[in-house]
């Protein structure tokens, strides 16, 4: 019975044990159920994950060989394995490389691969996606897959690119238009703000101011921010800050040409010229202002000094004794100097403005004037130097000495006509007077010349030489006088026509410049004028000598005549040589050589004054192309040579000239005269 009860008691232990086992073992079976459905439920979400991301989602064995899972048609076609492709077919080619090698890397260190790279669709077309791979380790640490997605980036990636562009497309019109805003001569000042407490300007604001470029150019800030000081001024009046042009703009109201004074902080005072304009966002409304102007500080002293030009020339009009007037296309009046204004009989020179000659004291001779003005304005050709009576308003007539040319706009069309003339009735009577006792003189003269003519013949005809060369002297002098100092006096007064037809149009300033023309040209009539009186008888043959001349007149050709070498060698003292022969010396080498310089081509001349046997002697001789003196003895070229003009000197002072040359041998000219006791 003991042994029953135990075995019973036994059988309970171990029913009860397997009891708790089964109740063990069901409810490990259910934890497995319950872990299998959550295993379950977290695939399907895996799955809807994987099925409803945009992104590529790939699986891959430890070391890449082999791809075990691939979702996206992009990089495969419907009929295609991915578990039979290779990874590098996905992968653009420049690209493989960085990539392989990233992965080579990530093996081996088993982290997480991210990085940018293209790719290849199925069209062949390319994309860009960021990849990112995981790997999935066992408990020991072993790699047991690859979890990969990469991102399409390709949109992204070409708005990057494009924001990249439009950057540096806006980076290079900002330096394009900071390089015009420096380039331009006019300074540009510009806020952004409607109460201008910042502006900013370009390098020629900067170096108006005298200040390092980008600073802060407002006036309007405050104080402790002010990099500088200056004052401005408009119509002498300092302009108070809300009224600066570019204030005004930036509150919406554009200001146009308005000048400004600036007194800058070294003492310096400049003038501008400048528009100020507001700036409107996309919206219209005023977000600052833009002030552009230029320094007119030089035109202010230009206009000042073409003012005081004016006044100058109408200084000069109304001082010099010459009667100055001009007349429009159909001959009136419009204006003249102050000579003309009381041979007029009038008060000032506005009074004949829009007056013709008819309307003048001279009224019996208007159709004389006006003919004529019109033939110099048909003709473009000017009248000069004609004489015509002209009747005063007293009633009296006078005689005047008359210049007309014809006055051009700026178009270089004509315009009217610009006159001036001399009062030369006084003249006229004192020649009138001078021809009657001319003809007086000449009578008596006839009335002794045949007595005269027999014991005088060789006197006579001295004196006939004598005259012929004083004649000639003054043709040289004349024809000298004409191409020189006549010209140059016709271009003053051309000039002074063109100048008053550019006042006429207010082109004052090119008129100022053609004024500021005249001193060279005045320079240049002086020299000239020079030039003739030493040619006449140079002062130095006075006060020096004939030794010193001769050598002054050599340098004086040689800087002329740069191609010619003229060789000078005196054998003489200064006092073996009386004071009349020194002038026929003189203007016997002044002949020759100028022959010499002009004519004979020559290229090296030999000057000798030298005392030899009892003479004096001057010989000049040249390499030049020579000449034949048959032919010239007998034509008038020996004349025009002056031959004939340097043997009578010769003759004239009991001296003799001999002349030797032939063609392509030179020529030499020697001059002789015995010594006095």
């Amino acid at each position: 019975m003991r042994d029953e009860a135990k075995t019973k008691k036994r059988l309970l232990v171990e029913l009860n044990e397997l009891r708790n086992r089964v109740a063990q073992l069901e409810g490990k079976q259910e934890e497995r159920k319950r872990i299998e459905e959550i295993l379950r439920k977290s695939e399907e979400r895996f799955r809807a994950f994987v099925t409803t991301s945009s992104d590529v989602v790939c699986l891959m064995n430890p070391d890449w060989s082999k791809m075990l899972y691939l979702r996206d048609r992009e990089f495969i076609s419907d009929n295609e394995d991915p578990r039979s492709t290779s990874l590098e077919k996905y992968i653009h080619p420049d690209d493989r490389p960085e990539l392989l090698a990233a992965i080579d890397k990530a093996i081996r260190t088993k982290s997480v691969i991210e990085m940018e790279h293209r790719f290849l669709r199925v069209d062949g077309t390319t994309g860009w996606a960021f990849s990112r791979a995981v790997p999935l380790l066992d408990e020991k640490g072993d790699i047991l897959e690859w979890f990969g997605t990469a991102a399409d980036i390709t949109e992204r990636k070409r708005m990057q690119l494009e924001l990249k562009q439009a950057q540096e497309e806006a980076e290079r019109r900002a330096r394009e238009l900071e390089a015009i805003m420096n380039a331009v001569p006019a300074m540009i000042w510009l806020t952004r703000d409607t109460e201008c407490l910042y502006m900013t300007g370009n390098r020629a604001v900067y170096e108006f101011l005298g200040m390092p470029a980008g600073v802060n150019v407002s006036k309007t800030a405050p104080e402790k921010e002010r990099p500088m000081h200056f004052k401005l001024f408009h119509n002498g009046m300092e302009v108070p800050e809300e009224e600066l042009p570019v204030q005004v703009a930036a509150k919406g109201r554009r200001v146009q040409d308005y000048e400004l004074e600036y007194l800058l902080e070294d003492g310096s005072s400049r003038v501008t010229l400048g528009n100020s304009t507001p700036l409107y966002d996309a919206t219209g409304q005023v977000y600052g202002a833009i002030a552009t102007f230029i320094d007119i500080t030089e035109r202010k002293r230009a206009e000042e000094a073409l003012r005081e030009s004016r006044q100058m020339l109408d200084l000069v009009l109304n001082t010099i004794p010459v009667r100055v007037f001009w007349k429009d296309a159909d001959l009136n009046y419009l204006g003249c100097n102050r000579a003309f204004v009381l041979d007029a009989g009038l008060l000032s020179s506005e009074e004949i403005v829009g007056k013709n000659d008819f309307d003048m004291g001279w009224a019996e001779q208007a159709q004389v004037y006006q003919s004529d003005d019109r033939r110099v304005m048909e003709t473009g050709q000017p009248k000069l130097g004609y004489e015509e009576p002209q009747t005063s308003p007293d009633g009296s007539v006078i005689w005047l000495r008359t210049n007309k040319v014809p006055l051009h706009d700026s178009t270089g069309m004509i315009m009217g006509v610009l006159g001036t003339y001399d009062d030369i009735t006084e003249r006229k009577r004192m020649e009138e007077e001078l021809r009657r006792s001319r003809d007086e003189l000449e009578f008596r003269v006839r009335e002794r010349t045949i007595e005269l003519e027999s014991a005088n013949e060789r006197l006579r005809s001295v004196s006939s030489k004598l005259i012929e060369a004083q004649e000639n002297e003054r043709k040289r002098l004349a024809s000298e006088l004409h191409d020189s100092i006549g010209q140059t006096l016709a271009a003053l007064k051309f000039r002074i026509e063109h100048i008053s037809s550019k006042l006429q149009v207010g082109l004052s300033e090119e008129a100022m410049k053609l004024l500021d023309e005249f001193v060279p040209i005045l320079q240049s009539s002086i020299d000239e004028t020079r030039t003739i009186y030493m040619g006449l008888k140079p002062p130095i043959l006075s006060d020096y000598g004939i030794l010193p001349t001769l050598e002054w007149y050599r340098r004086q050709l040689m800087a002329i005549y740069s191609k010619i070498h003229i060789e000078l060698d005196t054998e003489i003292s200064e006092e073996d040589i009386s004071e009349d022969l020194k002038t026929a010396i003189f203007r016997i080498a002044q002949e020759a050589l100028n022959n010499c310089c002009k004519h004979s081509e020559a290229e090296w001349v030999d000057v000798r004054l030298a005392r030899n046997n009892g003479v004096i002697e001057l010989q000049i001789s040249d390499d030049g192309i020579g000449m034949d003196l048959g032919f010239i003895t007998e034509s008038t070229t020996a004349k025009s040579l002056g031959l004939i003009g340097m043997r009578e000197r010769a003759e004239l002072t009991r001296g003799e000239v001999a002349i030797k040359s032939s063609p392509g041998e030179g020529t030499t000219i020697r001059a002789c005269w015995p010594i006095e006791g």
